[in-house]
C-alpha cells in the first residue's frame, strides 16, 4: 500500500538523523522525542487496561461461559500477554530494531482491537451465545502486539536520554510510570460505564480508537527519534550457551571441568559472556516464587470482579460496577508509591531498620497472602449474609494488594535491575515478565481442572504464597548483594557492605 511503502521510504533515512538528533531541541529539559513516547505510552495502556477491565465481564456475559472458564480464558489471555515479550524483544534486537518493531506490531495490536469490537456486535442466534471464534483470534492478535512491544518501548524512550544525563534517565521512568498508571486508572473507570450504558461493543471500541492515536502520535515522531541499529540479542546468546554446556556436560563426565558445565562455552562466548550467565542463573533462582505472586495479584481482574458481582454497589444515587472496582489499584499505586519512597522507607532508615528489596519482598508477599486470607473471609460473609455485603469493603483488599505490590514488583525490578550484569538486563527483565505468564496459566489451569468454591480457592492461593514465600526466605538466606559496577558486596543477612579488592572483570 501506499502508506506502507512510505513508511519504509522514510525508516531508510532514520539512521542518518542520530547525530543531529543528539543536539537538537529540548522541552523541559528533556528531548522533544520522549513527549511522543510519553503519550504513546498512556493511550497504549489505556486501551489494553480498558480492553482487559470488561473482558473476564465478556466472556461470562456475553459469550455465556461459566465463572470458571471466564477466569481460565481471562488468565490465558493474560498469560500470552506476558510470554510474547520475549519474541518482541529477540525481533526488535536481532531484525527490525525498536522503532520498527513497536510499529509494526502496533498495527497489529491495533487490528486485533478492532477486530475484539467487531466480534462484540453479534448477540447470537435463536438463544445460542456468538461464536467466541472471531473474538479469540482478536485477543491473540492483542496478545501478540501488546506483548511483541511490551520490552520495547521503556527501553526505546530511555534511548533518547543522553548517556551523561543519569537524573534525566531516572525522572524519564518516573514519568513513564505515571503515563501507565494514570491511563490504566483512567480507562478501567471508563469502560465498564461504556459497557453498561451501550454495550461490549464501545467498551471496546474507545480501547481501538485510543490506541489508533497512540500508533498515530508514535509515527509522528519518527523524525525526532534516536535510533539504535539492532545487534545481538542476549536471550538468544543465553540460550545458545546453556544448550552448549548440556550438550558438553552429556558427552563428558565432567572431571575435566574446573567451574562447571558452562565451561566448554568460554571458548565460543568468553568468559566474561559466560560469568554474566552465570550470574544471571544465580539471580533466576530468586525468582522461582514469583509466579505464585503474580498468580494471586492478577486476580483482581478476575476473582475478585467475580466476588464483587455478589455485593452491593450502591453509593448514594450512583453505583459501582464490579469491574469498575479494579480502578482502585492504579489509584492506590500513585498515592502509595510516594508515600512509601518519601516517608515509610526514611522513616525505617533513620531509626536503623534497613529493608533491602530481598526483605521487602518477603514482607510483601505475607502480606499478599493475608489479603486473600481476607479475601476468603469476605467470601465467608457474603455467603453467610441475608443481605447483600457492600462493595466497598473490597476497599481493604485493594489498599493491601496494592502495598504488596509495592514491596514485591517495585523490589523485583529494582533488585533484578541492581544485581543483573550490565549485558543481562534485557535478560533479566524478560524472565521478570516471564514470571507474570506462568502465575496467569496456573490460574487458568486451575480454574479449568480444579474447580474449586470462591471461598476455598482464596484460602487456597494463599496457603500457595505462603508455602512459596517461605521457600523464597530459603533460596535468598545470605544471598551477597552486588554492584556490578563498584564490585559492592553486602550480604542480606547483617546488610553489612565492604568494597571488595576484586577487581571489575
Amino acid at each position: 500500500s501506499k502508506i506502507m511503502r512510505r513508511l519504509r521510504e522514510e525508516d531508510e533515512n532514520f539512521g542518518e538523523e542520530e547525530e543531529d538528533l543528539n543536539g537538537g531541541k529540548t522541552l523541559l529539559g528533556y528531548p522533544i522525542s520522549v513527549f511522543y513516547i510519553f503519550t504513546n505510552e498512556f493511550c497504549e495502556r489505556f486501551s489494553f487496561y480498558g480492553m482487559k477491565a470488561v473482558l473476564w465481564k465478556y466472556f461470562s456475559l456475553h459469550l455465556k461461559f461459566n465463572d470458571n472458564s471466564s477466569t481460565s480464558l481471562y488468565h490465558s489471555f493474560v498469560f500470552l500477554s506476558y510470554a510474547t515479550p520475549l519474541f518482541g524483544g529477540i525481533l526488535a534486537d536481532t531484525r527490525l530494531g525498536k522503532y520498527k518493531t513497536i510499529l509494526y506490531l502496533s498495527m497489529v495490536y491495533v487490528l486485533g482491537e478492532i477486530l475484539l469490537s467487531l466480534s462484540s456486535i453479534s448477540e447470537g442466534s435463536e438463544g445460542n451465545p456468538p461464536s467466541p471464534w472471531g473474538s479469540f483470534f482478536g485477543l491473540l492478535l492483542i496478545a501478540i502486539g501488546t506483548g511483541g512491544i511490551k520490552p520495547c518501548v521503556s527501553s526505546f524512550g530511555g534511548d533518547q536520554i543522553p548517556p551523561n544525563r543519569e537524573d534525566l534517565l531516572a525522572s524519564f521512568f518516573s514519568i513513564f510510570y505515571i503515563c501507565i498508571n494514570s491511563g490504566s486508572f483512567i480507562s478501567t473507570s471508563l469502560t465498564p460505564i461504556f459497557r453498561v450504558k451501550v454495550g461490549f461493543w464501545l467498551a471496546f471500541a474507545v480501547p481501538a480508537v485510543l490506541l489508533s492515536v497512540a500508533l498515530i502520535v508514535f509515527w509522528s515522531g519518527r523524525n525526532k527519534y534516536k535510533i539504535n541499529p539492532p545487534g545481538e540479542n542476549m536471550v538468544l546468546i543465553c540460550a545458545r550457551v546453556t544448550l552448549l554446556g548440556i550438550k558438553s556436560k552429556l558427552k563428558s563426565d565432567g572431571s575435566r571441568y574446573q567451574k562447571d558445565w558452562l565451561e566448554p562455552a568460554e571458548a565460543t562466548y568468553g568468559r566474561r559472556t559466560v560469568d554474566d550467565i552465570r550470574s544471571l542463573f544465580k539471580i533466576m533462582m530468586v525468582f522461582v516464587p514469583l509466579p505464585c505472586y503474580w498468580a494471586l495479584f492478577d486476580q483482581t481482574s478476575s476473582r475478585w470482579i467475580q466476588q464483587a458481582d455478589s455485593m452491593d454497589g450502591t453509593v448514594g444515587d450512583a453505583t459501582i460496577r464490579p469491574d469498575q472496582i479494579p480502578a482502585l489499584n492504579p489509584l492506590f499505586i500513585m498515592i502509595l508509591v510516594p508515600i512509601f519512597d518519601k516517608l515509610i522507607y526514611p522513616y525505617l532508615r533513620k531509626r536503623g531498620y534497613e529493608l533491602p528489596p530481598l526483605r521487602r519482598m518477603v514482607y510483601g508477599m505475607i502480606l499478599t497472602a493475608l489479603t486473600f486470607v481476607g479475601a476468603g473471609l469476605l467470601q465467608l460473609a457474603i455467603e453467610g449474609s441475608e443481605t447483600k455485603v457492600h462493595m466497598l469493603w473490597q476497599l481493604l483488599q485493594y489498599i493491601s494488594i496494592t502495598c504488596g505490590e509495592i514491596l514485591v514488583s517495585i523490589s523485583a525490578l529494582e533488585f533484578a535491575y541492581s544485581q543483573a550484569p550490565t549485558t543481562m538486563k534485557s535478560v533479566i527483565m524478560a524472565i521478570l515478565l516471564l514470571t507474570t505468564a506462568l502465575g496467569n496459566i496456573f490460574v487458568a489451569m486451575v480454574a479449568e481442572f480444579i474447580p474449586f468454591s470462591l471461598k476455598v480457592e482464596f484460602f487456597f492461593y494463599a496457603f500457595m504464597m505462603l508455602l512459596f514465600t517461605g521457600l523464597f526466605m530459603y533460596l535468598v538466606r545470605g544471598y551477597q548483594y552486588a554492584n556490578h559496577s563498584l564490585q559492592i558486596v553486602q550480604s542480606d543477612d547483617d546488610e553489612s557492605a565492604e568494597l571488595t579488592s576484586r577487581p571489575a572483570d
